[in-house]
């Protein structure tokens, strides 16, 4: 400011023939080399200046202020919260049936009570030669922030449609190196003329299984919706065994009914 008020009074007395031209580019040069001055201290000071390159969450700073910096070295981090994404694993007989697009949902342990859904955005392009598994994307919506990278989930991906399935209690399966088998109750062959309730008898059935979940257990074959098996008490049975139904005793079985 100083030198643009000496260069215009120079610059009134040059045009009054008081002074030399020379003053003036003096003073003119003067100006054009504090402008350039003041211009290179601006650049300086907007190159100390961070913008975030993306919306997201700052953590905790991990410098003071005042502290001096080196290129390259960490101050703050920033994540993307919202969507977050979820990576897991899954074997090469299951990624033929994962597709872009699947729903998926997922638990965490910060917050047992809630699940979280979301969708398959992207899979790996290679099989990991030391696990053998190809890692698939999820994302999931995160509004509220409660998610945060790092945190550990366990997802499950819905692939086809619904089918319906027999399950039974995994305590009603005897497993043993011939087989695993069930006791079915079934009507007795040779019943008793003067019973007063059907005769029901034990038939033995060995059975093929398919996933377990919940306490319950799929039964893939040996076992038709509607059939009673016996879920305690096998080591008191065997086939033939004459029974009777006593649904006046109540067992205590805890049971998940949501995997019924």
């Amino acid at each position: 400011e100083n030198a643009q008020t000496e260069l215009d009074r120079r610059q009134k007395v040059f045009d009054k023939g008081f002074a030399a031209k020379a003053d003036l580019d003096t003073a003119r040069m003067l100006r054009d080399r504090l402008q350039a001055d003041i211009e290179r201290t601006q650049a300086l000071i907007a190159q100390k200046s961070i913008y975030a390159p993306w919306d997201g969450r700052l953590g905790l700073r991990d410098v003071a202020v005042g502290k001096y910096v080196a290129a390259g070295q960490t101050l703050i981090w920033l994540q993307s919260v919202d969507p977050i994404y979820a990576d897991f694993t899954v074997t090469e007989s299951d990624f033929g049936r994962i597709k872009v697009g699947q729903k998926v949902n997922a638990k965490f342990s910060a917050y047992p009570d809630d699940s979280f859904n979301g969708e398959v955005t992207t899979t790996d392009a290679r099989v990991s030669a030391s696990s053998r598994m190809i890692t698939v994307r999820a994302k999931i919506a995160n509004a509220d922030g409660r998610l945060v990278p790092g945190m550990y989930a366990d997802v499950t991906v819905t692939v086809g449609e619904p089918q319906p399935v027999v399950t039974i209690p995994q305590t009603a399966v005897t497993y043993s190196l011939y087989g695993d088998s069930v006791f079915a109750v079934v009507k007795a062959k040779n019943p008793d003329p003067n019973a007063k309730e059907p005769g029901l008898e034990i038939e033995r059935r060995f059975v093929k299984l398919g996933m377990t979940r919940g306490g319950r257990v799929n039964v893939v074959d040996g076992v038709k919706p509607g059939d009673q098996v016996v879920i305690a008490g096998q080591n008191k049975i065997d086939q033939g065994s004459k029974v009777r139904i006593d649904n006046s005793i109540a067992l205590n079985l805890t049971v998940d009914r949501n995997t019924q």
